[in-house]
């Protein structure tokens, strides 16, 4: 605070779009697109930031909760700048007399429960085979990349 008598020039205000107006309407949906697009780039910058440590002495386990069996793909993550809370897991369930093999994100809701994401994906056993089947393939284009990406160093 410098109190040598000059004035601060106030920012010029924003102009407010009328509610339901078609400029209205796109500034709420550019909005909405900047905050996902925020939430996106802290959530990617969370994974970016993990602690080596703990991320060895991480041991996926078997476990079960209300929503069924499941396995721990990684360890709770905590958004450093949203706070959020999420966890991958890998389960088995059967929907419509018909059994998945599931990948999905979990987060957790305002009274502390894991409830399942939006992000993830349902394989059915046919699909679940065919990953399988392809594993040992997978595993060797992942080293060759990594191989590679650490000679570009």
């Amino acid at each position: 605070d410098d109190d040598d008598g000059e004035e601060e020039e106030e920012p010029p205000k924003k102009k407010t779009k009328k509610k339901g107006s078609k400029e209205g309407k796109k500034e709420t949906k550019k909005r909405g697109r900047e905050e996902e697009s925020t939430k996106a780039e802290a959530t990617q910058a969370t994974h970016q930031e993990k602690d080596p440590v703990q991320e060895e002495s991480f041991v996926p386990q078997a476990k079960s909760d209300a929503h069924g069996e499941y396995f721990e793909l990684e360890p709770l993550n905590i958004n450093a700048k949203t706070g959020d809370t999420t966890q991958k897991r890998l389960s088995v369930t059967i929907f419509s007399d018909q059994v998945f093999v599931n990948i999905r994100e979990f987060y957790e809701d305002a009274n502390k429960q894991m409830k399942p994401g939006r992000r993830g994906i349902s394989l059915s056993v046919d699909q679940w085979d065919l990953v399988t089947h392809f594993s040992s393939q997978v595993d060797e284009k992942v080293k060759q990349l990594l191989k590679e990406k650490a000679e570009k160093k």
